[in-house]
């Protein structure tokens, strides 16, 4: 049996909140910390630099959020959004901005290529505004000046809030194809079925030559970041022709969009990378981009009536745990950063049913799950 899950979660919130408690720490030069996860130079497996120690329960983070609200103890019913944002800074070509933080940008300084790179992302502004965004950051400069938006928001530098980056699923309207994807993607297996980890070779021997071919992928990959898309993309599919590699259609991963009205979009669903981009766009949504993949999705909602039936803290000390949405069997319930969304009324009652047909914006649409035998 294999099952198949699709969620399409929609809402507009009045502000987003993005949570990085150990920002300066993760942001530093030169510390194991912020090598964060390698996965290329032969490795047998991807190593982990960052490991537990900054990565708070999703609770953790809204109780941070909470101190901020000065209302420490939950004493405010909510009803509370929150998903993760925890490739940023630990995966290559994924960097973050917070005006919120001395450091202000979240980058592996070892080995992510900052001054050649373009990216796209989630852009927060100080007046709840929220826009997809072309940018380039220069970490030499001081405050704002270290993001140079292309295009539609120059001269709104100044008003960031936050900055999320992602690899682009859809732009303008237009899907990405996956051997544009597999160029600006650090987790290549995500792109391509590569059984590459010493664990996976020894569960399925038969895929030993994986190892060798993530290798080639990867060196092809670090040695191209400084030239142009088209011409890395070329070389790296080759390679994967070349081992008759197959794209995965297995892993469980999220994109987030944006509607012309303002409302956020989070698709998490099994498949090909390429088909979030085609939900997306059948959602509205001319922008987005690729959020999380594997153990990483999930989101955790609290209802405004679980908090005031429970309480935010119990007397044992314990904080109120949520109900998680959209997760695999193997989610991992800490991150580095996450972004929390504070609705105005609940918009579903437990187990994910609508209060109503009549959907507000401000609303959550029902998950649907999708099942298939074989």
């Amino acid at each position: 049996m294999r099952i198949w899950q699709k969620n399409i979660i929609t809402f507009k919130p009045g502000k987003l909140f993005w949570s990085v408690p150990h920002f300066e720490e993760l942001a530093q030069a030169g510390i194991p910390l912020n090598r964060g996860m390698v996965r290329h130079g032969g490795l047998e497996k991807m190593k982990d630099y960052v490991g537990r120690g900054p990565k708070l329960t999703y609770a953790e983070h809204v109780q941070e959020y909470l101190k901020l609200m000065a209302d420490p103890e939950g004493k405010i019913p909510r009803s509370v959004i929150v998903f993760g944002t925890r490739n940023i800074f630990q995966n290559l070509l994924l960097v973050g901005y917070s005006s919120q933080h001395p450091s202000r940008l979240l980058y592996r300084h070892q080995d992510e290529p900052i001054n050649d790179w373009t990216y796209q992302g989630l852009c927060c502004f100080r007046d709840g505004s929220l826009s997809m965004e072309v940018m380039r950051f220069h970490p030499e400069r001081a405050d704002a000046a270290m993001i140079e938006f292309v295009g539609g928001a120059v001269g709104r530098e100044g008003e960031v809030e936050f900055i999320i980056t992602g690899q682009p699923l859809v732009w303008d309207g237009i899907i990405t194809p996956m051997e544009l994807l597999a160029a600006i993607l650090y987790d290549l297996r995500h792109i391509f079925h590569l059984l590459w980890e010493d664990r996976e070779r020894r569960l399925h021997p038969d895929y030993e030559w994986h190892k060798e071919a993530h290798e080639e992928l990867m060196q092809i990959l670090m040695s191209s970041l400084d030239i142009s898309l088209e011409d890395r993309a070329d070389k790296i599919t080759t390679a994967a022709r070349k081992w008759g590699l197959s794209y995965e259609t297995g892993y469980l991963m999220s994109a987030i969009g944006l509607k012309s009205d303002g409302t956020v979009c989070l698709v998490k669903q099994h498949g090909r990378m390429d088909q979030l981009g085609v939900e997306l766009k059948r959602l509205g949504c001319t922008r987005g981009i690729l959020n999380h993949q594997g153990g990483s999705v999930g989101l955790c909602y609290w209802s405004k009536r679980r908090w005031i039936d429970h309480g935010w803290i119990n007397s044992e000390s314990q904080l109120l745990q949520p109900v998680t949405i959209g997760s695999g069997s193997y989610f991992r319930p800490q991150g580095h950063a996450v972004i929390i969304a504070e609705l105005e009324e609940d918009a579903i009652d437990d187990p994910f049913q609508p209060t109503s047909t009549n959907l507000t914006a401000w609303g959550l649409n029902r998950s649907y799950h999708g099942f298939d035998q074989a």
